[in-house]
């Protein structure tokens, strides 16, 4: 934000401004990218993370270790290099952010194991992507006969299992639209 800041105040010069006033500004710019990627790198070398693989999980940061479903927590609960997310959450950027890695996964996840998947339409990938991502990959596994329906190209019938699931109960309005979406 402060970069933003510095480019409507280098925009606001007037056209007549010294060229001493352009580089000050130029220069608080690289400073403050400066400053972000040292502190960056400096935080995360003092913070602590915990890794189940590659992969950064929640934990209490009193004592480190990965929080569990039932646990009793000390301190407060953490993410990545001390990201408090009791206080500070996500803003809808940061939540986008890993939407997007998360549909990114699920894409690849739907490409690697139905090998007809690539041949959908976007709008019937994109089912599939919300499927994948709300019950899982072994949980859409479960869905045989919506997912040879797919496979074979039966929309009607693939809307018609969809609908016909523990899934629809369960997740109502969201069934619903996903079986509408299918084939359109």
């Amino acid at each position: 934000m402060t970069s933003f800041i510095y480019i409507l105040l280098l925009l606001s010069l007037p056209v007549t401004a010294q060229h001493n006033d352009i580089i000050v500004v130029y220069n608080k710019l690289q400073e403050h990218a400066l400053v972000r990627e040292q502190a960056t790198e400096y935080i995360a070398g003092n913070e602590g993370k915990v890794q189940k693989g590659k992969r950064h999980v929640l934990y209490d940061d009193h004592n480190g270790k990965p929080l569990i479903t039932g646990d009793k927590i000390k301190a407060v609960p953490t993410i990545g290099y001390g990201r408090n997310v009791m206080d500070r959450g996500l803003s809808d950027d940061e939540a986008m952010y890993l939407l997007g890695n998360d549909v990114e996964e699920c894409m690849q996840d739907l490409s690697d194991t139905f090998p007809w998947y690539d041949n959908l339409s976007i709008e019937d990938k994109v089912v599939m992507v919300d499927l994948r991502f709300n019950l899982g990959m072994a949980g859409l596994k479960t869905f045989k006969k919506f997912l040879g329906a797919m496979g074979e190209g039966n929309k009607k019938e693939a809307k018609k299992q969809l609908l016909d699931s523990t899934y629809a109960k369960q997740t109502g309005p969201r069934a619903i639209k996903n079986a509408n979406f299918i084939g359109t």
